[in-house]
């Protein structure tokens, strides 16, 4: 017995001296980080002048690179702008002071830790442009450039070049020499690159949710900088709490209207492992800046002796993950008037350029356009004797889901119908490797007559798959073995979370997430079992949204993740007449000719300053569009215009049964979703469509505020829609808007 205290007692001294050692981490000025030990010397480069030295040019740009100061230049042939990569009158700012100034000089701000997990800062300027200690070439048609930081030993190429209408920039992150101890953990790219002064009028774009706005110098310079990881939190991190609930990057771009024109900034290579950040003037400078850093190693904070007196929160750092190139493209619009909207139909462009992008949505004009989601059945603890034991409650068996959707039918809708849990088992069950039917729905034979009325009568029926979350093992995948791993290399555990604390909800059991490597074979899988069962459509949820590492002893990183999420999705589009996607990133863009539950806000953070529809017209033309469920959101007439103003259809969630079901489940906050409940509303929200139907599968090509609360949206077709979201009537172009309402001008 003493030896087992003794042990224990050790144990813990070991634990909470891992802890103590691994939370001191702090950012600090690399001048107090001398590195002792270090044998590597940078060589100062004696054949440096101050020459400003023209590099390439095509038929758009001029590109010029100053030896001094490492600054890059951009002359625009077309607009006769020019684009810094650094402010202008750095030295006579009134704000801006000691390392901030330094930075403004800069071209990359190094963040790095040291072997105790202590995290400094240093940037080029001080670290290797003022001591001299880099060097460049000009060759493939642009310069190279490697900055040599003698203090801490490193060694990073940069790569800047020109493109057709963009300018190429590159930090070739698996060509970093890194002598010493320190490693490198992330690296802040341009950071003033197109910068805007106190003087200037604009604003920058960020593709938070669907889309949010900075006005520059907006006096907000007390709030927080906007910082934000792209495609969102890597879930294989450890999460012990969600404190606020918002929305996601979800397209690698960021933008900055100027007087002078506009820039679309594209990461084009990288984007998984990047964070979009931006600051607004009157803060550390006059200037207002977005811009990406690219990250290489993560940070994990872990609870030691969980539930114990002892308990403490340790952090823990990823192994470092660079093997790969980050590549932005800066993209100079030539209409000096052109602005956000502008900016998302060039990222449209570069999709179909580079991406592949195509559009195969089928269009229709006689009908409102409707979305149906429909949950089968689901999971609920009940007893027998006292024992526990999971029974399946029914929602909408196959014969109501059938009902259902002749009666919409008929009532001339055109209905998109994904099916949540219509399988064995219900919702959260084992990967879907292959269909099986539940026998309470109504088994096989139902199911097949439901399909068959949705083939010869033009639904799009869109049984819906999640391929990424595991919540029970069968069908050949075992969480021991096929789940990742986070930074500790214990299995990755996924909880929901209270919105009213944020603290982690006990009464949900966990789950685990599916390696990335894996998704392939579970595709291949799914892709057989459905062509074996006659299913042409399909719905795909978790895999569109969410990207995630796995830290297992050879790390996946989030850009081979991303990889992997890829080529699964393009075999499942390839094979697949139409394919139904949750809420889809960037990334599963041209994989998809359906989306469901569009994102219609930003994370509404205090720095920024107005919600724009960049996601809506970036796929407007390219996928239906459809937000989340109306009879979820609160303020229903509100929601509905927004709909209206960004070119998204209306969705509605159903069962047929009654709700009550859901008490005690894991699915107790679905309230008001039964299907007869909501017959009256249905029939108003397609009369207040209707105006619309012939606008379905159009492109938006204008978006713009022209009085407060009042929204002109322009089509392909020059169709433009007026959204009145004042209490009262507005007279603007000559067009009456009613309030609270809309009208439909012009067009074919």
């Amino acid at each position: 017995m003493i030896k087992k205290v003794i042990a224990s007692i050790l144990l813990t001294g070991v634990v909470l001296g891992v802890f103590f050692a691994a939370k001191n981490i702090m950012i600090m000025d690399s001048d107090n980080a001398e590195e002792k030990n270090m044998t590597w010397q940078a060589e100062k480069n004696e054949a440096l002048g101050s020459n400003k030295i023209k590099v390439t040019e095509n038929d758009r740009f001029t590109l010029y690179f100053s030896e001094d100061s490492g600054e890059i230049s951009i002359e625009d042939k077309a607009t006769k702008s020019v684009l810094l990569s650094n402010p202008v009158g750095i030295d006579e700012d009134p704000i801006a002071a000691g390392m901030n100034k330094m930075n403004m000089h800069s071209q990359l701000l190094v963040e790095y830790v040291d072997p105790q997990s202590n995290t400094y800062m240093v940037n080029n300027y001080t670290g290797s442009i003022k001591e001299g200690t880099y060097t460049y070439e000009l060759k493939d048609n642009g310069i190279y450039i490697t900055y040599a930081f003698g203090k801490t030993g490193f060694e990073i190429p940069v790569y800047y070049g020109l493109g057709k209408d963009y300018v190429k920039t590159q930090i070739l992150c698996d060509k970093i020499k890194q002598h010493g101890t320190f490693k490198i953990s992330a690296i802040t790219f341009l950071p003033y690159m197109g910068s805007a002064t106190a003087d200037e009028e604009g604003y920058l774009v960020i593709p938070d949710g669907s889309g949010t706005l900075i006005h520059f110098n907006n006096q907000k310079q007390t709030y927080l900088n906007y910082s934000s990881v792209v495609y969102g939190r890597d879930k294989a991190l450890n999460a012990n709490s969600q404190t606020e609930v918002k929305e996601e990057i979800t397209m690698p771009v960021f933008g900055i209207k100027k007087q002078s024109g506009a820039m679309l900034a594209v990461i084009d290579k990288g984007e998984y492992q990047a964070e979009i950040k931006a600051e607004v003037g009157g803060k550390s400078s006059v200037n207002n800046t977005v811009y990406s850093q690219v990250r290489f190693i993560q940070s994990e904070r872990s609870t030691l002796l969980e539930n114990s007196a002892n308990e403490q929160e340790a952090t823990m750092l990823s192994e470092q993950l660079m093997n790969f190139t980050y590549e932005v493209r800066y993209y100079l619009l030539e209409d000096k008037s052109a602005g956000y909207s502008e900016m998302a139909l060039r990222y449209q462009k570069y999709l179909m350029e580079e991406k592949g992008m195509t559009s195969r949505m089928e269009t229709k004009t006689n009908e409102v356009p409707m979305n149906i989601d429909l949950i089968g059945s689901v999971k609920k603890q009940a007893t027998f004797l006292g024992i526990p034991y999971k029974t399946v409650e029914i929602l909408t068996t196959y014969q109501q889901a059938l009902d259902m959707t002749k009666e919409l039918k008929e009532k001339g809708t055109s209905i998109n119908l994904r099916y949540i849990g219509f399988m064995n088992n219900g919702l959260k069950d084992k990967l879907p490797a292959d269909i099986t039917y539940e026998s309470k729905l109504g088994g096989k034979k139902d199911f097949k007559e439901l399909l068959t009325f949705t083939q010869e009568n033009g639904v799009g029926f869109y049984p819906s798959f999640d391929l990424i979350n595991m919540y029970k093992n069968g069908n050949g995948f075992n969480s021991i073995f096929d789940s990742v791993r986070n930074v500790s290399r214990a299995a990755s555990l996924q909880y929901s979370f209270l919105l009213s604390s944020g603290k982690k909800d006990n009464s949900i059991s966990p789950w685990y997430l599916l390696k990335p490597e894996k998704l392939s074979e579970i595709a291949d899988k799914l892709v057989k079992s459905l062509e074996k069962n006659g299913i042409n459509t399909i719905g795909l949820e978790g895999i569109s949204n969410a990207v995630y590492s796995d830290f297992k002893k050879d790390s996946v990183s989030r850009n081979d993740a991303g990889a992997f999420y890829v080529k699964a999705l393009e075999n499942i589009y390839q094979k697949k007449d139409s394919i139904m996607l949750d809420k889809a990133y960037a990334y599963a863009f041209p994989y998809t000719d359906v989306i469901g539950n569009v994102p219609t806000n930003s994370s509404g953070y205090d720095i920024t300053d107005e919600d724009i529809p960049f996601y809506e017209i970036v796929m407007s033309g390219f996928a239906a569009l459809y937000g989340e469920p109306v009879n979820m959101k609160s303020n229903t007439r509100d929601y509905l215009l927004k709909l209206v103003e960004y070119g998204a259809w209306p969705s509605y969630l159903f069962v047929s049964n009654n709700p009550t079901v859901l008490v005690n489940t894991d699915y107790s906050y679905l309230y008001g979703v039964e299907y007869e409940a909501w017959m009256e509303q249905l029939q108003e929200t397609i009369a207040f469509f209707n105006p619309l139907k012939e606008l379905f599968g159009k492109s938006i090509l204008n978006h713009e505020k022209i009085l407060d609360g009042v929204y002109r949206i322009t089509y392909q077709d020059e169709t433009k829609v007026y959204v009145n979201y004042n209490n009262y009537d507005v007279n603007t172009d000559n067009i009456l808007v009613k309030a609270l309402d809309y009208t439909v001008t012009g067009g074919e």
